[in-house]
């Protein structure tokens, strides 16, 4: 007898289902709901960093390769910490749209939030060093956006969509 809504945050948040008593319902609409894959995503920069290990081995006498395959690095990196800003700032603007949302319902409402994360610091660079390296937290807009959550009543619980993941033996 818990009323229950279900939201969804791909490019944009959108309501699967608002508040209802009916499970059955909320079950229905889930089955039958789409739910695309956001469109932001990281490049994996390990496999380009092997990639480039590999062709300097090859060619271990080539700087010009060297600075090249440097450079790609380094604007993968930024163009992953972008991606990663804009999904921590789309994040924050959905759950403060659902605050303001749930801020009418009298009481204390539990708003649990699957996802893979918000990233708390990007570095960019080698270890944030470098002429493309950086370090930004967004640790204050994160806490900012949850003082504003439960302002609104609101306590988030959130779950990482990818599960426990253990340490692999060696």
């Amino acid at each position: 007898r818990t009323r229950v809504a279900v939201y969804h945050l791909g490019s944009r948040l959108q309501v699967l289902h608002d508040f209802t008593e009916d499970a059955e319902s909320l079950r229905e609409r889930l089955k039958a709901a789409a739910l695309p894959l956001s469109p932001l995503s990281f490049e994996d920069v390990d496999s380009t960093i092997r990639d480039a290990e590999q062709l300097l081995r090859i060619f271990p006498n080539d700087p010009m390769l060297a600075e090249m395959l440097e450079t790609q690095i380094e604007t993968q990196q930024q163009v992953n910490a972008n991606v990663r800003k804009r999904k921590m700032e789309s994040t924050l603007s959905a759950l403060d749209a659902l605050g303001s949302h749930l801020s009418g319902i009298p009481g204390r409402k539990n708003m649990v939030w699957i996802g893979g994360g918000i990233s708390m610091l990007s570095i960019t660079g080698a270890m944030g060093f470098g002429a493309r390296g950086g370090i930004e937290s967004f640790e204050e807009k994160v806490v900012a956006a949850s003082r504003r959550l439960a302002q609104r009543g609101v306590a988030l619980y959130a779950v990482d969509s990818r599960g426990l993941e253990g340490i692999t033996s060696m």
